[in-house]
């Protein structure tokens, strides 16, 4: 595959990252010599760094690698790994590794391919490359800021995936959120926000919103809902159950209304 834009060649930079020196030492002497660099070059000085630094044992060595790194991680190789990271079997933990080394910025740059990437296959890439980043403390509060803003957004793609990436890196969807994610007009939003309830602690607001979605007119969202009505023991969660249960249509929503009923 190539990428017209930053000119990259999968096989041409995996032979590059493969063949530079590996130490860390030699990496930051290649580092050093970064006006001499092609993008391509520099671009796997990155990996190669990242690589560097999660093999590991010395929480110095991060640092170290940083301050080399960011010498190197210019808009252009950022350019060139985010197309490596589109090639089959890109190895993205590494690359959100190498990707880190931008800073704060390069937080922008995969959510917005997130955001427009048309096809799922192309969104799994950078929702993983946005899942490692907020593996980095320097990024967390970047990526976390940037989706609880994107919440809100009315553009339905970017509200989802906001929804799913907040719940992926094991962040809270903030309570202030709740009610416009459930009853927005889009059901790609509405179902993004009701699967991943589940995984929030239980709260009397979202026991109200979950009896209302229940009854959506969507079969996925209803049966999301009866899911996360599992975990509210109460009378309000049984009644809207019980609601659902004599009017569904959908034999596994309705399965699943029972066995909560029978379990509560």
């Amino acid at each position: 595959m190539q990428s017209g834009k930053s000119g990259f060649s999968d096989a041409s930079w995996a032979r590059t990252v493969t063949m530079q020196a590996t130490t860390f030492e030699a990496l930051a002497q290649l580092a050093s010599d970064s006006p001499t660099l092609q993008p391509v070059e520099a671009s796997a000085v990155l990996v190669n760094l990242a690589r560097e630094v999660a093999r590991s044992a010395d929480p110095a060595c991060a640092g170290r690698a940083l301050r080399v790194g960011r010498r190197l991680a210019s808009p252009e190789v950022v350019e060139i790994l985010l197309a490596a990271a589109e090639q089959p079997k890109a190895d993205l933990p590494l690359l959100a590794g190498a990707l880190r080394f931008r800073g704060a910025t390069v937080v922008g740059a995969v959510l917005g391919r997130l955001h427009a990437a048309t096809d799922r296959p192309l969104r799994r890439v950078y929702f993983q490359l946005a899942t490692g980043l907020a593996a980095f403390p320097e990024l967390h509060d970047t990526l976390i800021g940037s989706l609880d803003a994107a919440l809100g957004d009315h553009r339905a793609e970017i509200a989802r995936n906001a929804v799913a990436l907040l719940a992926a890196v094991g962040v809270p969807l903030p309570p202030q959120s709740w009610a416009d994610l459930a009853t927005s007009p889009h059901l790609q939003v509405r179902l993004a926000f009701v699967q991943v309830l589940p995984r929030q602690a239980p709260a009397p607001e979202l026991l109200g919103l979950l009896c209302s979605l229940i009854m959506d007119e969507h079969p996925g969202v209803r049966l999301a809902a009866a899911v996360a009505l599992r975990a509210y023991p109460d009378a309000h969660a049984r009644a809207a159950l019980q609601q659902c249960l004599a009017g569904e249509t959908d034999a596994e929503t309705k399965a699943v209304c029972a066995g909560a009923l029978r379990a509560a």
